[in-house]
């Protein structure tokens, strides 16, 4: 039954579809204007949702099961190494093979790192890893000369690593046999040194606010898996995750415990013995003020200086030395050659120094090709364009964010034939000897590579080489299938695994 409509309901309903007809045109006008302002020759890539990009289509394949840095390489299989897509208005160019990165990061136009406004909204300083520009040469230059400074890569710097070298095979002879995870010796080891380097001192691996601190630090990288890439995108500053919550709180407690030894360094500070980076940094802090120098190394700074040189000092290399004790365990002939050449070349009367080095192909090698497999940062840190360029022949427009997909690099079949095989002999040529392969990239490339990437690199032969020298790792009797599929978070992280050590006599 049909009701009367009256001459002020149709008026009504009349404005309301006018209204509707004018919403839509001023709409799809707008979208036309943007459409075609659009810069042109931009790198091809699959089209996304209105305002939220292709976010959507992200978390339906993490749904799936494929992880990021997977989901992103099959997007270049389709789209091009070179490929772009837009996450909530930002526009995002992933580089999926070594060409594509490596012209990039030699582009003084994409050196910038994108603002994380994560960290605007709870914490002030970037430090020298999240810098850009000006802020970020002067620091890397001062961080480089007080490394420099203190041996750091060199032979010198190497006894400072066997001490605690020695501390961690004790701590696992302690085992006696029994099986264990390493996880947490591991990170005890690699944080020491740094700790050393930055504070000025060690913590027993028995101390449960030490391990308290490496558990939260853990956490952040676990977590940031979820809300990291996030936390870069404009769209942050209105939305923000429960998850960002948590990771910012770990990170106050984190800081909270670095600013007290900050303090205490303060108050202890003699500028005519400077013991340590940290003592370095305030001192060189203490100058500027004295002599009204206006520079980047300064109180706002230091924080996050310092947690940039412990976390990238931890995390990266203890993921890298868990996989590469998994994939040992997992291919036993490995470790038998490995040991080998150890005592073949080392003796059993010694321990391996840093020299032998060039004396150990097939170990080099070993560790060369864990690294490849483990691809501990995935990504790496995303770079900025700072101001409009061209890359690979396509329009890289101002403030753009570039991730380079080193996992991608890694696991290129055309530069790695059956890359998910661990095989040594990709580092060796037809004589046994040691090849440098320069699509293995895991601390970067150009002029943003890691700070700590000599140290890194001496602290991962010394610690591999000390463990097959004195021990033998098995699986324990019984043991669960062991899953190469990684945690997936700020790094790629074996799933927690046991291990036997056996003594070698």
């Amino acid at each position: 039954m049909f009701t009367k409509m009256t001459p002020i309901r149709f008026l009504f309903d009349f404005l309301e579809v006018r209204v509707l007809l004018l919403g839509v045109t001023v709409f799809l006008l707008l979208f036309w204007l943007l459409h075609d302002r659009k810069p042109r020759k931009l790198p091809p890539g699959p089209k996304g949702w209105p305002v939220l990009g292709y976010i959507p289509n992200m978390a339906l394949l993490a749904m799936s099961g494929q992880l990021p840095h997977e989901a992103l390489a099959n997007l270049g299989r389709k789209y091009g190494n070179v490929f772009s897509m837009n996450l909530c208005g930002q526009l995002v160019i992933v580089l999926n093979d070594y060409d594509s990165i490596k012209e990039a990061f030699s582009n003084e136009d994409l050196l910038d790192r994108p603002k994380s406004e994560l960290f605007e909204k709870g914490f002030k300083g970037e430090g020298v890893a999240f810098a850009s520009g000006e802020p970020w040469k002067q620091q890397r230059k001062f961080c480089l000369n007080v490394f420099r400074n203190f041996g750091v890569g060199k032979k010198s710097f190497e006894n400072f690593i066997l001490k605690e070298t020695n501390e961690l095979l004790g701590e696992i002879s302690l085992m006696k046999g029994k099986p264990f995870d390493p996880r947490l010796p591991v990170s005890n080891a690699f944080s020491n040194i740094i700790c050393s380097l930055v504070f000025g001192r060690r913590y027993e691996y028995s101390d449960p606010h030490f391990r308290m601190l490496l558990d939260m630090l853990d956490e952040c990288f676990r977590l940031a898996g979820a809300g990291g890439i996030f936390s870069m995108l404009p769209a942050a500053k209105y939305v923000f995750f429960p998850i960002q919550w948590q990771i910012l709180d770990n990170i106050k407690n984190f800081t909270d415990f670095i600013g007290d030894i900050i303090k205490e360094h303060q108050q202890n500070l003699d500028p005519n013995h400077l013991n340590d980076f940290l003592d370095a940094y305030l001192n060189e802090v203490r100058l500027n003020k004295q002599n009204g120098v206006q520079t980047e190394v300064n109180e706002s700074n230091v924080m996050f200086t310092v947690v940039n040189l412990f976390v990238a000092g931890t995390e990266t290399s203890t993921s890298t030395l868990r996989w590469t004790l998994l994939y040992l365990v997992a291919n036993p002939y490995v470790q038998r050659r490995v040991q080998e050449e150890l005592d073949e070349v080392v003796g059993r009367d010694r321990l391996p120094r840093y020299s032998d080095r060039p004396n150990l192909p097939y170990t080099e090698a070993t560790l060369s090709e864990a690294t490849r497999m483990a691809s501990a940062t995935p990504f790496g840190l995303p770079h900025a364009a700072s101001r409009s360029t061209t890359l690979k022949g396509f329009n890289v427009p101002q403030g753009s964010i570039l991730i380079p997909n080193m996992w991608a690099v890694h696991n290129d079949p055309k530069v790695w034939p059956k890359p998910s095989d661990f095989r040594s002999e990709r580092f060796l040529d037809d004589e046994g000897r040691y090849v440098r392969q320069e699509s293995l990239i895991p601390f970067g490339i150009g002029r943003r590579f890691c700070l700590g990437e000599s140290l890194a690199k001496m602290e991962l032969f010394l610690f591999f080489t000390h463990l097959l020298h004195r021990f033998h790792f098995t699986l324990p009797d019984n043991a669960p299938p062991l899953s190469f599929e990684p945690i997936m978070g700020g790094t790629n992280n074996p799933h927690p695994f046991k291990i036997r050590a056996i003594e070698r006599h």
